[in-house]
């Protein structure tokens, strides 16, 4: 694997037959913090929270087997997943809902959850297009309503992340097109709704058709991959981050973009950021100094292929409402790239106590698979330590963050021989694994 450094490798057992079974894992005996959640078939990881008493609420896809209609053979069908475990990562329930995956999980204010859903659209016997679906449940996952926004059209469209801000949930996701070649053009819807998923507004941004050199950014194809609230302006304003599609070429540029939340508009401070190849911005978090900082993929520079790239923004604010201005690259506080020569990937970043950064994501290994690498950067964005975690296949990262005690939590999916499952790893503050 990259820099010599060693792959973290626990013994897993798995006993493989004719059919898929359940992995068996053996963790070593210290009894360390590596969790795996799911069953005999395929489960994805998408979205974590962690709720006040420590526990946390898991949100991804398994699959089931199902008759086809057509052939009346045993198929697999993938369908939502979501789980709770409780501090230690020990599974207190997990259930599976109607639904192709739960992309996002968020706690409502009584204490509740709500989950955000992508659904297949059948007609005629026929998967048509994927919608989405907003449900919420209570703590022990009994489903209390259940609300589905029609898309427009037969177009795909995807939730990426829930909001709530004064008692209002903004569900943000991606309008999806795929042309001929297989290539995705996308625009980023917003949806307003109030505590009980009644839909007040709805909004889109971008286009879902190639630009040229004289297309203005608002109709540029546009993502969105994840989407906070800024508390510090007086309207929170709601930030996401993604990419764009450059004017007049194919190229990507990772996008931040502000919008104001009453009618859901971008204002003038979002901001483009990439070089000669693709960058794709992946998430962003707020920073004690009110700024930004991001983290992505980039073909632009690094050690060749694709590496990650974490980038750290300050700006100053509007004194009457706090609003962030001219996010750009002379915002710019520094800017930090991380892989080898294999394709690396950016997944997520999140701000430390000690005023560091954790950066996640996946990094190339020898046996052309994928591991999960988590790195801790300090303040200027100067790698401090790191860690692997993963086998000998495609182990996928998802999301990091930095728990009240200062222990580190990952979500991510770990790959067998013949199956995947969702995994949960909780590290110290030195990123070493803890019971």
């Amino acid at each position: 694997m990259k820099n010599g450094h060693i792959l973290i490798i626990f013994i897993i057992s798995i006993f493989i037959f004719s059919c898929k079974v359940t992995p068996k894992i053996a963790l070593d005996e210290s009894g360390t913090f590596y969790k795996m959640l799911g069953g005999a078939l395929d489960e994805k990881a998408h979205d974590m929270a962690e709720a006040p008493d420590g526990s946390f609420m898991i949100a991804g896809s398994t699959k089931i087997l199902v008759i086809d209609e057509t052939s009346g053979s045993e198929i697999e069908k993938e369908i939502t997943y979501v789980a709770k475990t409780d501090k230690f990562g020990n599974v207190i329930w997990k259930k599976q809902y109607p639904g192709q995956a739960a992309k996002a999980v968020l706690q409502a204010p009584d204490g509740n959850w709500f989950v955000g859903i992508d659904s297949l659209v059948v007609v005629n016997s026929t998967v048509s297009h994927t919608d989405y679906t907003l449900m919420k449940i209570d703590n022990n996952g009994n489903p209390l309503w259940t609300r589905k926004y029609n898309g427009a059209g037969t177009r795909n469209e995807v939730i990426k992340k829930i909001q709530i801000v004064d008692n209002e949930i903004y569900i943000v996701g991606n309008a999806v097109a795929k042309l001929i070649d297989e290539t995705e053009l996308n625009a980023v819807f917003i949806i307003a709704t109030n505590l009980d998923g009644i839909e007040r507004t709805r909004n889109e941004y971008g286009s879902l058709t190639i630009p040229t050199a004289n297309t203005p950014a608002d109709k540029r194809p546009t993502s969105a991959n994840s989407a906070i609230i800024d508390p510090v302006s007086s309207l929170k304003y709601l930030i996401t981050m993604g990419s764009t599609v450059k004017q007049g070429d194919d190229r990507i540029n990772s996008q931040l973009i502000v919008f104001s939340r009453e009618g859901i508009v971008p204002i003038d401070a979002g901001g483009e950021f990439g070089g000669g190849g693709d960058d794709v911005g992946e998430s962003i978090q707020l920073t004690k100094d009110n700024g930004y900082v991001i983290c992505g993929t980039t073909n632009s520079e690094g050690s060749g292929g694709k590496d990650m790239f974490a980038i750290k923004l300050t700006f100053p604010r509007d004194v009457n409402d706090g609003k962030p201005q001219a996010i750009n690259g002379t915002r710019i506080t520094w800017s930090k790239t991380f892989g080898g020569g294999g394709d690396d990937e950016g997944k997520s970043i999140y701000p430390t106590s000690d005023g560091g950064y954790l950066l996640l994501g996946n990094v190339a290994t020898t046996t052309a698979g994928t591991d999960i690498h988590l790195i801790k950067l300090d303040a200027f964005g100067n790698q401090v330590w790191e860690q692997f975690f993963g086998g000998t296949r495609n182990d996928q990262a998802k999301l990091v963050k930095e728990l009240s005690n200062g222990d580190i939590l990952i979500l991510g999916t770990i790959s067998f021989e013949n199956n995947d499952m969702i995994a949960l790893i909780r590290t110290n503050k030195n990123g070493e694994l803890v019971k």
